[in-house]
């Protein structure tokens, strides 16, 4: 649906009426169920490609990890123990979704890194 808009928004741009089409386009967007993704809202944020949403929330992401780890070195008020809380579930945040969306749909590479954490792991 969302190439008809494009298409129409070719036309109308032509004749000098494409502010037609986004408020069409933001109305279908805003009435059917699906939720944008992180590089969708990336992609219409900075009207770029969607190889370029990619590159620039990886770019956030490794900055983020810097600013974690940068941090979590610094001497603060928090307790270390609740600090080390956060920083793992950050750590299985990354893991599920680094590569793929894994977790709610499990692959077999989740499936892998389980089993390996919990079945197969090495003893102390």
């Amino acid at each position: 649906m969302l190439d008809v808009f494009n298409e129409f928004e070719e036309d109308l741009a032509a004749e000098g009426r494409s502010h037609f089409v986004y408020y069409a386009r933001e109305e279908f967007l805003k009435d059917r169920d699906h939720v944008a993704s992180a590089i969708d809202c990336y992609i219409r944020q900075y009207n770029t490609s969607e190889e370029h949403a990619y590159d620039g929330l990886n770019q956030r992401i490794e900055d983020a990890w810097k600013d974690v780890n940068q941090e979590i070195l610094k001497p603060v008020v928090v307790p270390m123990s609740l600090l080390t809380v956060i920083l793992n579930l950050l750590r299985v945040v990354d893991v599920l979704y680094k590569d793929e969306e894994g977790f709610t749909t499990i692959s077999q590479n989740t499936k892998d890194m389980i089993k390996d954490m919990f079945i197969d792991s090495i003893p102390k």
